[in-house]
């Protein structure tokens, strides 16, 4: 074996010196080519021994082309020998040792002879630069830049005819492009986004080139404010774009989905990067929506033949389009549905409550929690659209003349989510749990924050009033509807049910009467309804299939964060206290914020305080997949650690004491004795009028005691 080693080596260093030595050009291209076979046995031996010489040769020889192109395929059999002869443990070897051999001065060298136009030679050039890539990218990127015309020989090589030689070069963009701003800088005014796009418009829709075409254009873009701003002032979204999205949804209606889909979504990509990477997201906001993009992207999200996750991707971007842009909303609220008389809001409402398992619950779940999103983009902060969809809860009486408008009807539709009535009939399993979700954080879109939406929900009856009898009113309604549904999980007859629907409309519930004195006495008012929510706080009999019972403490602590906001609200001195005496004397103090304190401590409340806020800039995120074991979102968690927060200074203004600034629990011993203290003073008051029970009047005020106390 040591011979053979030997004579391979002798026969490499004979094969060299006949290059070196050759006086005849003949001579040196056939021992040029001897090399490549020996390259070919042995490619980490010849490239050890070879690579300065053949560096140093290329000048020399740049005139013949056949001596260029032995050259480049020995470099290149080095670098990438056939895995049927060597085996892939082999050419791995070959790739991590021989890669070392290539500084940025050869990436140079070899970015020059682009210049060429034989086929065979750039192929190569393109494929030994795409090997290298594979393992030291930062290499090649440097050796781009210190190269005087490389970028520009690599744009050149995107307009060769010859499609194997093209397709080479897209790949060795793509990979060029991945993280280096100053080669995405020179690469954008050098014209880029011009030939890329013209590339695509020559290729076949869906196809790989273009899909690779679209993939640089990305990566040009991506955290690039300079190149953002320049696609924006260079028209590139009126002249590529647009009309790209419109084939996409052209082309996904004709049954050509699969390519198209993915070219769409590189679109979708485009502008997503255009928004994020802006420095300035107003003006880049307003561009896109004088352009048209709005209409056509909420266009391909509604469009049933493109795929959840292309519409899912379609939905965030328009949350994003929408976001604190006061034009863009109102466009969005007057949008049409193609060829239909209803309203885009409704249509996307729909989405929000709408359930299809036969899709796969993953894409499906994205596209609910992406609907939402588009809501709470488009709702929170806009006065106006609050105030709209608020007014749109009330009934409307019959018009004969006209129509009623689609958009005063939303309101209603989610109020018939929420109460438990459908369109389908049905109500059962994941597909109401799904209805309720939606409608409730739509609904929390509307309340948050703004205290005229609070009180027109709060004053908003189920129907007119048709006649002197009080009409019923939605809150009260929301409030015996999940009190039915807790009902029917504590009884054994109902084992399995999903508790999720009821903590989310616990979680509604929250948010409306928030800082709502109106909605807080709602709520508070009723004896009973306070009774239940503090039964429901003590209680461990609510089971759901789903998650073996966990989420009764979520259940549980909805309830007690409702009752605890409605207390910091309410402006009633004696109906705080007589609320306060009945948790005291039904649960006790301490479980009521021990209660709130395990909520808030929890790993899907601490989950929702992590995530990104509604007024951040949204973006697809996995986690929303599963949408449905998330329980609180930020908005929600956020207001349970400001009741958290209030609780103790609440407690003590309603008991008639101060806080003390050391105390931080009702546990304190201090307050465990003037607590008991305060409990025998009471069952002495209470004994004394026991006595006195036989005199008329002591037994009316002994009525009045016990009613005030119960």
């Amino acid at each position: 074996a040591m011979l053979g080693l030997l004579g391979g080596e002798g026969g490499t260093r004979r094969t060299l010196e006949k290059i070196g030595n050759a006086t005849l050009q003949e001579d040196r291209k056939a021992a040029l080519v001897e090399l490549k076979e020996r390259a070919e046995k042995d490619p980490i031996g010849v490239a050890s021994m070879s690579m300065g010489l053949l560096t140093s040769l290329i000048p020399k020889v740049r005139d013949d082309v056949d001596e260029v192109r032995a050259i480049l395929d020995t470099m290149l059999a080095c670098l990438s020998p056939e895995a049927s002869v060597h085996g892939e443990e082999k050419c791995k070897e070959s790739l991590s040792t021989n890669s070392k051999l290539y500084p940025q001065d050869v990436i140079s060298q070899l970015l020059e002879l682009l210049e060429e136009r034989d086929w065979n030679a750039r192929f190569s050039i393109l494929r030994i630069l795409h090997v290298l890539q594979e393992v030291h990218p930062a290499v090649v990127q440097q050796g781009t830049l210190s190269s005087p015309q490389g970028l520009a020989r690599l744009m050149d090589v995107l307009s060769d005819e010859r499609e194997i030689v093209r397709n080479e070069a897209l790949l060795v963009l793509v990979a060029l492009t991945e993280g280096s701003q100053e080669l995405t800088k020179i690469m954008a005014f050098e014209g880029a986004f011009d030939v890329l796009f013209r590339v695509v418009k020559e290729e076949d829709f869906g196809s790989v080139i273009a899909a690779d075409s679209i993939e640089i254009v990305n990566n040009l873009l991506h955290a690039n404010p300079s190149n953002a701003n320049f696609f924006k002032e260079m028209s590139c979204v009126a002249e590529h774009v647009v009309p790209l999205l419109r084939k996409g949804i052209e082309f996904g209606s004709t049954g050509r989905t699969s390519n198209t889909r993915c070219l769409f979504d590189q679109m979708l990509d485009v502008l997503g990067n255009l928004l994020t990477a802006t420095s300035d997201l107003q003006s880049m906001q307003t561009h896109l929506g004088k352009s048209g993009v709005l209409g056509i992207v909420v266009e391909g999200a509604l469009h049933p033949s493109m795929g959840y996750e292309s519409r899912g991707k379609a939905l965030r971007l328009t949350s994003l389009l929408v976001w604190k842009h006061s034009p863009n909303r109102l466009l969005l609220s007057q949008l049409l549905c193609p060829g239909k008389s209803g309203s885009v809001l409704s249509a996307l409402l729909k989405l929000c409550l709408e359930l299809h398992p036969e899709e796969g619950d993953k894409s499906v779940h994205l596209l609910n929690a992406s609907a939402v999103q588009v809501f709470k983009c488009y709702l929170s902060g806009n006065v106006d659209g609050q105030q709209h969809f608020a007014a749109s809860l009330m009934p409307q009486p019959p018009m004969d003349d006209q129509e009623p408008q689609e958009e005063q009807q939303l309101g209603r539709v989610v109020m018939a989510a929420l109460l438990g009535s459908s369109p389908e009939g049905g109500g059962g399993g994941d597909v109401r749990t799904t209805r309720v979700w939606g409608a409730a954080h739509v609904l929390m879109s509307v309340l948050l924050g703004n205290s005229v939406c609070q009180e027109i929900a709060a004053a908003t009856p189920l129907e007119l009033p048709m006649s002197s009898a009080p009409p019923d009113y939605f809150l009260q309604s929301l409030l015996q509807r999940v009190s039915r549904g807790v009902g029917q999980m504590e009884s054994s007859s109902a084992d399995g049910l999903d508790a999720r629907a009821e903590t989310f409309i616990l979680h509604l519930l929250c948010v409306w009467t928030f800082e709502c004195p109106r909605a807080a006495g709602v709520v508070l008012q009723h004896p009973a309804t306070v009774m239940w929510l503090v039964g429901l706080m003590g209680s461990n009999a609510v089971k759901s299939s789903t998650d073996g019972g966990a989420i009764s403490l979520h259940l549980r602590g909805a309830a007690a964060i409702l009752l605890a906001g409605c207390l910091d609200s309410l402006g009633d001195e004696e109906l705080q206290r007589n609320v306060v005496n009945i948790v005291e004397a039904r649960i006790g103090l301490d479980t009521f914020e021990d209660l709130i304190v395990q909520v808030c401590k929890s790993d899907a409340l601490q989950a929702a305080r992590r995530r990104e806020p509604v007024l951040t800039p949204p973006r697809p995120v996995r986690e929303e997949v599963e949408w449905k074991f998330l329980l609180y979102d930020s908005d929600v968690a956020s207001l349970a650690a400001q009741v958290q927060s209030k609780l103790n200074k609440c407690l003590f203004r309603i008991m008639g004491a101060a806080p003390s600034p050391s105390r931080g629990k009702f546990s304190n011993d201090e307050v465990a004795r003037e607590r008991d203290a305060l409990k025998e003073e009471v069952e002495l008051l209470r004994a004394k009028l026991d006595e006195l029970a036989g005199a008329d009047g002591m037994q009316a005020a002994a009525g009045g005691s016990g009613e005030g106390g119960g």
